[in-house]
């Protein structure tokens, strides 16, 4: 009997052990990766059921996801996860996040490198989540995942769900804030609309009529659905698609610098076959193209860049040191500035469109005039490491009086606009 009661003892005891290294190793388990189906979306439970502490959401912080405000078909884009909480002793960083039509479907497909992975349910829904969480002392922390949305948009709006831990990182389910998001990235409802006379100069933003580019120019294009989402060009060639979006002039590709959903800038090709209207189009990956916008095309169309980026105003015009001129410091009479512009046309040698320049003269020479006399022009060309800006060297005739002077550059029988000044003191 005795030999029984010490028999069933030491069952308990041994059960005891195996609790005390069983749950550590439980938690350690989901710091690793988590359970599936923890987004709280589509009547999914969350980290929530693991781990306590402040009621779900109810801690100073939030997990936000990154997804654009509509998608483009088969368009692949980054979908940033941050978890970010005030508290001093965060230590330990998780998250699980899934997209899904509202129907509860998978909605596209989702890949990650280390530290996310992408597991798929049984029932066809796929969750990316961290594999391991990440240690890191702070008060915020970012996941990205790769997120490639569905073929076409039959399937209408995709909803994304995530649920996000801020953990204190002490190996126990305790003392960790939960929380969770859902954001919804819209079916498009169709093709991309350019504003009506919205192809302009990035220098001057001058509207029709007189909205006339050149070749190698940097153009702003304006209007709705233009991009689902925000995305700049990271290096130099530039890209002709960033986002699902691409601009073409009579069927030639533009190179891109930045896209959004209201603004493409871009750089118009120097293949474009000057003293014509051309048909500039907008094109996302599963949509029908954009409607053509009709542009005038000329040899040169000169644009001042201004340092409000308004079109006027304080030129974006240096000194030789490059250092900015200013009311701080203004230029003198007889100094070389030089003048920040776009629209100068052709070069020799020339430019690879979408390539940085180095300084090849541009085949017109252009004039110079600030505050209405005469700035003799020592250079016109390329600037050095930009694709589609030019740089004019000018000297500054001699003023008797320091004011805000109007800068006007005339080139191809094109000339700037009015309103961009440079200032000079005597």
């Amino acid at each position: 009997m005795v030999w029984g009661i010490l028999k069933r003892s030491g069952r308990a005891l041994m059960a005891a052990a195996f609790l005390l290294v069983a749950l550590p190793a439980v938690i350690y388990t989901f710091s690793l990766g988590p359970p599936l189906a923890r987004t709280g979306g589509f009547g999914e439970t969350t980290c929530a059921d693991c781990h306590t502490g402040t009621p779900l959401n109810g801690g100073p912080g939030s997990v936000t996801i990154g997804a654009p405000a509509f998608y483009t078909p088969g368009a692949t884009v980054p979908i940033p996860v941050t978890i970010q909480d005030s508290s001093s002793d965060r230590r330990k960083w998780g998250f699980e996040l899934s997209a899904r039509f509202r129907d509860g479907r998978q909605a596209g497909s989702l890949t990650g490198t280390a530290p996310v992975a992408v597991q798929t349910s049984g029932s066809g829904i796929q969750y990316a989540a961290h594999q391991p969480a990440q240690n890191l002392s702070g008060n915020s922390f970012t996941y990205t995942v790769n997120w490639t949305a569905p073929a076409d948009a039959s399937g209408g709006d995709v909803v994304f769900n995530a649920a996000g831990n801020a953990a204190n990182g002490d190996f126990s389910s305790s003392g960790d804030h939960i929380y969770t998001s859902q954001v919804v990235a819209a079916a498009p409802a169709g093709a991309a609309k350019i504003s009506a006379g919205g192809v302009v100069n990035a220098a001057t933003f001058v509207a029709a009529p007189n909205n006339t580019i050149a070749p190698g120019a940097l153009v702003s294009i304006f209007g709705t659905g233009l991009a689902a989402t925000t995305a700049g060009a990271a290096a130099l060639p530039l890209p002709t698609t960033l986002a699902g979006t691409q601009v073409t002039i009579n069927g030639i590709a533009a190179p891109l610098i930045y896209v959004s959903p209201a603004q493409i800038n871009a750089q118009a090709p120097f293949e474009l076959t000057t003293g014509s209207k051309l048909n500039l189009v907008v094109k996302i990956a599963g949509l029908p193209d954009s409607a053509a916008e009709p542009v005038q095309v000329d040899a040169a169309s000169p644009g001042i860049f201004a340092v409000t980026q308004s079109g006027a105003g304080s030129g974006a015009i240096l000194h030789a040191n490059f250092s900015l001129v200013n009311s701080g410091s203004p230029a003198k009479p007889g100094e070389t500035v030089l003048i920040y512009c776009t629209g100068l046309g052709a070069t020799t040698p020339a430019v690879t469109t979408g390539s940085a320049g180095n300084g090849e003269s541009t085949v017109n020479l252009p004039t110079a005039s600030i505050g209405g006399q005469n700035a003799r022009v020592d250079f016109s060309g390329a600037a050095p490491g930009f694709a589609g800006l030019y740089q004019i060297n000018a000297v500054v005739p001699t003023f008797t009086a320091a004011s805000d002077y109007e800068v006007i550059i005339t080139i191809a029988g094109k000339q700037s606009r009015a309103g961009v000044t440079v200032r000079v003191q005597p």
